[in-house]
């Protein structure tokens, strides 16, 4: 009897040698993962931004958080997304990075969502009435809080005169009540007011 060896199928021997060296395919492929994460995670933290959604949906870069500017501090803050995402909405995010000295009276998210829902949605729409509304929160100058037992008024960069008055419930800006004795940055200090300046 003659045994004749018929030649092996080529899917046969690809997967024969595939399960010979199975473990080494296999480590090779974890190493080139490896090395993958760990450029991406290299290159991630070089390029000192982040991402964070905005309040209606927009992504937004944070700059870099090591940064003690005025919008890099306000961009940490939790209770500040409204007023951040507008801050970037208008460009107007680029005047707290700057040298200049301000004041910014930030409404908490709580103020913006008092608003009625739909005028809200109309305001940041509307990008002229947002630029105000930013601006209406502005002032130039650096003001600590015992300055603000001294002056009756401030301009803001909107133009507008924000009236302060000393109460009996505390210190209001017009009608919104400050709520915080204020928080420094490079270039000036912030404080958080219970509602919106809106005219």
């Amino acid at each position: 009897m003659i045994n004749i060896k018929r030649p092996q199928n080529k899917t046969e021997s690809v997967t024969k040698l595939v399960s010979e060296h199975l473990f080494e395919i296999a480590a090779v492929l974890f190493a080139v993962l490896i090395l993958g994460l760990g450029t991406y995670i290299i290159v991630k933290s070089r390029s000192g931004a982040r991402t964070t959604g905005s309040v209606a949906g927009v992504q937004t870069f944070r700059a870099d958080e090591t940064n003690t500017d005025l919008l890099n501090t306000i961009a940490k803050e939790s209770n500040y997304k409204y007023f951040y995402d507008a801050l970037t909405r208008t460009g107007l995010y680029q005047l707290l990075q700057n040298d200049s000295e301000y004041t910014v009276l930030i409404p908490s998210d709580s103020a913006f969502k008092a608003i009625n829902e739909v005028e809200l949605n109309n305001i940041f729409s509307d990008n002229n009435r947002l630029t105000q509304l930013v601006k209406n929160h502005i002032v130039r100058g650096k003001l600590d809080r015992l300055d603000f037992d001294k002056v009756e008024f401030m301009k803001a960069e909107s133009g507008k005169s924000i009236t302060i008055k000393s109460t009996n419930l505390g210190t209001l800006f017009n009608t919104a009540k400050l709520m915080s004795s204020g928080k420094e940055a490079s270039n000036g200090v912030y404080y958080e007011l219970d509602s919106v300046l809106l005219n």
